[in-house]
């Protein structure tokens, strides 16, 4: 338990730290922009470069496990939208809630946390995971948060091309598949920037907590509810049963298991800001997810760890 809440308590440290911020009114809502735009576009990308290209290579047999990962996470994003239609929610909120329910804290929360809990052996599949994640989940997400915010499929698909996030996660990826080492005057600057990634996006998702007649006002609406629910219960339960399906190993089962019952990823405020697909209600499962994961990570984490 104690591994678990060192984890994810400095995160609503420095979520605070935002908050006070824009409480106190040194944060108004276009320096919260700001913050959004440098993680967006440079944080986030060099912290997936930085992280996924120092990654060992996965076994040969190891493609089935992450498909299969893969695969609960692109369901949970389908089953996202299909509810939402039926249920007539909006669009941009449909693709927001899904988008919500079926990403992760997987780079910064769960690569971290599964290396504290199952030894440096996890570091391999966990990193693998979060490049599933972050290119091939990320990407489906993407493209239908492009087309909710009322681009065409081509522009929809050149945004994706385009996204800064997914290009990080992939240049990082391709690194590591061709033991490219990256030079000391690019891999210097790189882990600096990196390092800012996790913490100047929780200030700005503090920020925008913090900014008048915001924060979690209609806390309990159905497509929040729905990915707050998707992301903490659900994608878990279908990797875990899936994974055992495929055979795949205890402890790879175990990692799989953790990392999709990562709260929502930080990233996701920042896509849905980005392309205007429901961020107020995203923010909101964000903080309700991390909130919660308190007591679902630590729970997990133990039921794993048996």
């Amino acid at each position: 338990m104690s591994q678990v809440l060192s984890e994810v308590l400095p995160f609503f440290l420095i979520v605070a730290v935002g908050w006070g911020a824009a409480r106190a009114r040194l944060f108004d809502e276009r320096a919260a922009e700001a913050l959004s735009a440098y993680v967006f576009w440079i944080g986030f990308p060099a912290l997936l470069i930085d992280a996924l290209a120092r990654a060992p290579k996965p076994a040969p047999g190891f493609a089935i496990s992450l498909a299969a990962y893969g695969g609960c996470a692109l369901a949970t994003l389908g089953a996202s939208l299909l509810l939402g239609r039926l249920l007539r929610w909006p669009e941009r909120s449909r693709a927001g809630a899904g988008l919500a329910a079926s990403l992760g804290n997987s780079a910064f929360l769960g690569l971290p946390l599964a290396i504290a809990l199952f030894g440096d052996q996890a570091r391999t599949p966990a990193a693998s995971f979060v490049a599933v994640d972050f290119i091939v989940v990320l990407s489906i997400g993407v493209f239908a948060a492009a087309r909710a915010g009322g681009r065409s499929t081509s522009r929809a698909v050149a945004g994706v091309a385009r996204n800064p996030v997914i290009l990080g996660a992939a240049v990082g990826l391709i690194l590591a598949a061709t033991h490219t080492a990256i030079p000391p005057l690019i891999g210097r600057p790189l882990s600096a920037l990196a390092a800012t990634g996790s913490p100047v996006a929780l200030i700005a998702l503090g920020a925008v907590l913090g900014q008048p007649r915001r924060g979690l006002r209609r806390i309990v609406e159905a497509p929040v509810l729905w990915a707050s629910l998707g992301k903490l219960l659900i994608l878990p339960a279908l990797v875990y049963a899936a994974l055992r399906l495929t055979g795949a190993p205890a402890d790879v089962r175990a990692v799989a298991t953790l990392l999709a019952a990562c709260p929502t990823a930080v990233n996701v405020f920042l896509q849905a800001k980005a392309y205007g697909v429901y961020p107020d209600g995203v923010t909101r499962v964000v903080t309700i997810t991390t909130l919660a994961s308190i007591a679902t990570l630590t729970v997990l984490a133990k039921l794993l760890s048996a």
